[in-house]
């Protein structure tokens, strides 16, 4: 309900364009390091008790090096990122994603090359102004910040 009021209000021409891009396999796809050091960006940004930063980066780590999960009665330890199913994914993943739209999606919004972006977990729809950025640069952009993690257009 709150995108399809969002979008009620958003005034669109002929010179926007909808696209809506979906993050490839998002959990499978973190880096470990990157999410420790991306937790510790967010930490030191609203937190000044290095102590707590400092603990929760080894609960971090700790859950992560414990990271299984079960398939068909056996249990695999991924190879990289976070197992779909663990309590914990779905928040460092948004840590994540979260630190991306910091730093790229922020700026669109202040110099008006976005007129709207909502993420729902690894979907995100954008509405871009065409005079000033297109989705195929929007999407280059947003592969760029690491080469794990993939944005592919959706088709509609």
């Amino acid at each position: 309900m709150e995108v399809v009021q969002d979008l009620s209000n958003i005034r669109i021409n002929n010179q926007h364009k909808t696209t809506t891009l979906d993050i490839k396999d998002l959990y499978a796809n973190l880096l470990v390091r990157n999410i420790i050091s991306i937790t510790k960006f967010w930490l030191d940004k609203y937190n000044n008790q290095n102590a707590i930063t400092k603990h929760t980066l080894e609960l971090i780590k700790l859950v992560l090096n414990q990271n299984y999960f079960q398939y068909n009665d056996k249990y695999y330890k991924p190879t990289q990122g976070t197992a779909m199913g663990s309590p914990l994914s779905c928040t460092l993943a948004e840590i994540y994603l979260q630190y991306i739209e910091e730093l790229m999606v922020k700026h669109w919004m202040e110099m008006h090359e976005i007129t709207y972006y909502r993420r729902y977990v690894d979907v995100i729809i954008i509405i871009c102004h065409l005079n000033k950025i297109n989705e195929d640069l929007i999407t280059s952009y947003m592969n760029s910040t690491h080469k794990h993690l993939e944005c592919k257009p959706t088709k509609t």
